[in-house]
């Protein structure tokens, strides 16, 4: 029970290692320092060995000078908390190093296994990124196409749609910033050498043809052409076409109105 397994966690031969214990060993396949390793199957198990060594080391050393030492006091540095568990537990890794020993235990099938319960836990944690990237990504971007739709007097449910579609949230430092891009995905510039911000597409929606029906007209209300409407109408003068300094007269006297 001496031997001590965190100091031949690998050994270059099994003569160094109590008979009893030689199953808990396997040739070491990876590297060039050859020698043996402890399997990985029983690894927890020579631990927990190599954890009640070292309490007990530590208990009869504490014992020195002493004259009395309970066995709760040997036992609380171990986590055991009576005899007969560390007894069975000591079974255990007996009956763990017998298999080891007859080939029983499959390394490889204990890797794969390994492998899956770490891959499962990087597709949840893949997934939690993915939902606060999305988190992230609505709350910068609506912030900001919101407010400025607002200042340009637009309709934010028409407008927002297509505003998120052509906006992207990248990382820039320890900043993340909202970036216009293009159909291929590529930034877009705003002509000055910098990049377009929402702002800026904003305005290029309220210009363009179509988008801009989503805004409100800044054309004054009761002068002029109104919003897609004609021209006032003047009325002619006993059925004859009037001249031009009279169209401007007419139009004046409908403005003084």
């Amino acid at each position: 029970m001496d031997f001590d397994f965190n100091d031949n966690v690998q050994v270059e031969s099994l003569d160094k290692v109590p008979e009893q214990f030689r199953g808990a060993y396997v040739e070491n396949t990876e590297g060039e320092d050859g020698g043996f390793v402890i399997n990985p199957a029983v690894k927890p198990l020579t631990d927990a060995v190599a954890g009640l060594n070292g309490a007990l080391a530590k208990a009869r050393k504490e014992a020195k000078g002493r004259k009395v030492i309970t066995p709760e006091e040997v036992l609380e540095p171990t986590g055991f908390k009576s005899v007969e568990e560390i007894s069975s537990t000591i079974d255990t890794l007996k009956e763990q190093l017998e298999k080891a020993s007859e080939g029983k235990v499959d390394p490889q099938k204990i890797k794969a296994e390994l492998q899956k319960t770490f891959d499962l836990e990087l597709q949840k944690k893949d997934q939690s990124l993915e939902t606060m990237a999305g988190s992230l990504h609505r709350y910068l971007v609506e912030r900001e196409a919101v407010q400025a739709i607002s200042q340009q007097k637009g309709v934010t449910d028409l407008l927002l749609p297509h505003i998120k579609s052509q906006a992207k949230v990248i990382q820039e430092g320890d900043d993340f910033v909202v970036r216009i891009v293009d159909a291929d995905g590529d930034a877009r510039g705003d002509g000055k050498g910098g990049f377009m911000s929402v702002a800026d597409l904003v305005v290029e929606l309220k210009a363009h043809p179509s988008f801009g029906r989503a805004f409100e007209s800044e054309t004054p209300r009761g002068s002029g052409t109104p919003p897609g409407g004609q021209p006032p109408r003047v009325p002619n003068q006993g059925g004859r076409e009037l001249t031009a300094t009279e169209k401007i007269a007419a139009g004046l006297r409908k403005q003084s109105r």
